[in-house]
This record gives C-alpha cells, structure tokens and sequence, in this order.
C-alpha cells in the first residue's frame, strides 16, 4: 500500500514541478525535469511491476525524502530564473531559444571539432592496439583491459571525443554529411571499446541535448523511446562483447541470455531501490565527503605526490531483491541516495541547492550567449548526467571535469587564434599596401 501511495504521490509531484515549470517559463525540458521523471519511470516500474518478480518495492520514505532533496534543487535553480526574469532584456521566449543560432555556428566551429575528433580516433585507436597487444583479444571484456584503456597519457587525449561527438551529431543532423557520419562512428567506436556505460550514455544523451537545445531536433515521446530503446543495445552490446569473446555457443547459450535480462533489470532499478534500502540502515549516512569531491582533492594529491588517493568505488553492495541466488545486489542509489549517503541529509540539501542553481545558470548562460558553444556543450554533457541520475552521480568523476575543461577551453583558444591571425594577415595586407 505504501509502495502504491509513494508512486501517486511521486506522479503528482512530477507533474505540479512540471505544470509549474512549463507556465512560468514555457517549457517543462529542465535540469529539474531530466532529473526527477526518469527517477518517477523507474520507481512505476519497480513498485507496479518489478517487485511481483522479486525486487523490493521502493519505500514512501525514499521517495518523500526525493522530493524533498529535489526540492532545495528546484530552489536555487529558480533564485537564477527569478534573477534572469527581472532583467530589462528579458523576453518571454527566452527559455525556448527558439533563435536558429546553430546554422551559424557550425561553419565557424566544424574544422575545430573535426580536428580534436581526429586526434581522439587517433590516439584512441593506438591506445587500444597497445592494449590488445598486451592483454590480447580474448581478453578485451575483462576488467584488467578496461582499465588500463581508461588510463594512462592517451586516454586523456581520447577525452577530445566528448566535445567533438557532440558538435558533430548536431552538425550531422543537420548536414547529413557521410563524412561527418564516418567520424562519430570512430569516435564511438573508441569510446565503446572501453565497455563503460555511463561514457556511452555520454555520447548519445549529450549529443541529443545539445541538438536539442538549438532546435536540429525537437522533443518528442516517439524519438525517446528510440533513444532508450538504442541505448538498451548498446547497454547489452557491452556484456555481449565478452561474451562471444568466451565463444559463440556460450553468449547464444538460454543461461546467458537469462542472466543478462537480471543483470539489466538489476542496473535498471538499483539506484533507486538502493536509495530506499539504505534509509534502513544504520550504517548510513556514512558523512565523508571526500567521495564527493573527489576529483579536486585527487588533483591536489597527485600534485603534491600523495598517492594516497581518495577511491570512488563502493564495495559495499546491498541486496535489491529476495532472489539472493543470482545476481540482484547494487552498489550504486541514485545521484540523490549517493549524496544523502555521503553527506547526510543537511548535506545534501546544500550541494543540491548549490547544483540547482549552478546548473540553472549553466543553461542561461548557454541560451543567453548565442556563440559560447563552450558553455553549450558543457549544458549537455550535464543534462546527460542529470538524465542518468537515477541510477549514479556523476558528477564526481574525473571524466565529466575533464570534458568539460576541454569543452570550455578549446573553443576558446581556437577563437584566439583564428583573431590573432586574421590580425597578423591584416597587419601584413597593410604593411604591403603601404609599400
């Protein structure tokens, strides 16, 4: 009864934040709304049907306590609507950005992502040989391999592939050009032979966003289901790789196939199940928030030649069903869950108070500034993640700083650049015009 009053209470919610969001600024695609409805999708599924086979049923409290956190979030978002509606230029399109901006940007833009595209086909595709040649083909599933793909010199010049995968979906959307297709399948390419979901999800989700927000894509139920339904493949692709690494008669095998549906349906639901179950433990909230800043503080050490870094990895993993003989445990709750557990529940509140109205700015900024695509890409590799959050935080890994520095940084000294020649070309035009 209880799991069933929680899901009404969860659509009510998603619905008035929704209503509210889509009168007050007209439309209802927010940091806010990627981040509470697929939360609300997942805990339908799990309390109206996954808990008949076996998984908990996610409790009332764990989903009072979302929508509380989701609240202070919503908060310090709107304290940056407020402040961009009192402004004199403010217009009440704003929020739909419905300029076509991006029609201008491209050609601007195309030869720098084109070119950060290929150094990360590059190097991603000499790091992978080596890697190959030191573990083997057959080995290219196990986690041994995965991590020393993602490590090391090359692998941060692979990170190029996020802001230029992004860019160029756009650009192929609205181009379709072939050779523009040839590059982000190579860039996909190298970033899915590292077989980590939440840098595939990167890719597309954030490539998505982004071609959303400069309207060479328009939101729709249909081309979602797409999406979820693509990534869904790519998501089982992953296992499948090893799989037939193993051989053919072992991934085609009924026992395989049975176990990467649990597997699926396992990651699909153990955020939030987790967030709920850990509420009834006594071991948490475990106040440590070195886990949560992580990246910083590991930055400051290397630095300083501490190798005492500080490992994000939970090895603690909870049960999320009454089938303990096959593999329903999660060791992940959610991007809320994760902060409660870290931080406790003051805690939490001020980082998603603080994340709410950072990531609000984010996307004002990136509205507001028609040919910042710096600021734009960061918008949507962050609304990716937000998108995700019901499963993991994100926000605390290396992978999104480091995309995001580069998504801030590049353009900005391509921009540099391009002005400190066109100035050299006319100083020396003029030079010549003067002899």
């Amino acid at each position: 009864m209880d799991a069933l009053l929680g899901s009404l209470l969860l659509i009510l919610f998603g619905y008035a934040i929704s209503s509210f969001e889509r009168y007050r600024i007209g439309t209802a695609i927010t940091p806010l709304g990627v981040l509470i409805w697929p939360y609300i999708v997942i805990v339908l599924l799990v309390n109206l049907i996954g808990q008949h086979f076996g998984f908990f049923p996610i409790s009332l409290k764990s989903i009072l306590m979302f929508t509380m956190f989701a609240g202070f979030f919503a908060l310090g978002g709107h304290i940056c609507i407020n402040y961009q509606m009192r402004r004199s230029d403010y217009k009440n399109d704003f929020f739909l950005n419905r300029d076509t901006e991006i029609l201008s940007i491209i050609p601007i833009f195309r030869s720098l992502f084109i070119g950060i595209g290929v150094i990360a086909i590059i190097t991603g595709l000499i790091h992978l040989y080596q890697n190959v040649q030191i573990h083997g083909v057959e080995s290219i599933w196990q986690s041994e391999f995965r991590s020393d793909y993602g490590t090391g010199v090359l692998s941060h010049f692979m990170i190029l592939s996020r802001p230029a995968f992004i860019f160029l979906f756009a650009d192929y959307i609205i181009s379709k050009k072939k050779s523009l297709l040839i590059l982000l399948i190579l860039l996909f390419f190298i970033v899915f032979a590292r077989q980590v979901k939440y840098h595939i999800f990167g890719l597309i989700l954030g490539g998505y966003f982004f071609a959303l927000l400069h309207h060479a894509l328009q939101f729709s139920i249909k081309r979602i289901l797409k999406y979820v339904i693509i990534i869904v493949v790519l998501f089982l692709s992953t296992y499948y790789i090893g799989f037939f690494a193993v051989g053919t008669d072992y991934a085609l095998s009924e026992k395989t196939r049975f176990w990467v549906i649990n597997l699926f349906f396992t990651y699909l639901f153990g955020g939030p199940i987790g967030f709920s179950e850990i509420l009834s433990n006594n071991l948490y909230p475990l106040y440590s928030s070195n886990e949560i800043f992580a990246v910083p503080i590991n930055l400051y050490r290397f630095l300083v030649k501490d190798i005492n870094l500080v490992d994000i990895i939970i090895h603690n993993w909870i049960p999320v069903s009454e089938h303990n003989e096959i593999f329903h445990s999660s060791n992940v709750f959610g991007m809320i869950g994760m902060l409660y557990m870290y931080l406790g529940t003051y805690g939490a509140i001020i980082y998603l108070f603080l994340s709410g109205f950072l990531f609000y700015s984010i996307w004002i900024l990136a509205i507001k500034f028609k040919r910042w695509v710096g600021i734009q890409l960061v918008y949507a590799f962050m609304m990716c993640y937000l998108t995700v959050g019901f499963f993991d935080l994100y926000f605390n890994k290396l992978t999104f700083y480091e995309a995001s520095a580069y998504m801030l940084i590049v353009p900005l000294l391509f921009n540099i650049g391009k002005r400190m020649l066109n100035y050299a070309a006319l100083s020396i035009r003029q030079t010549n015009e003067a002899i």
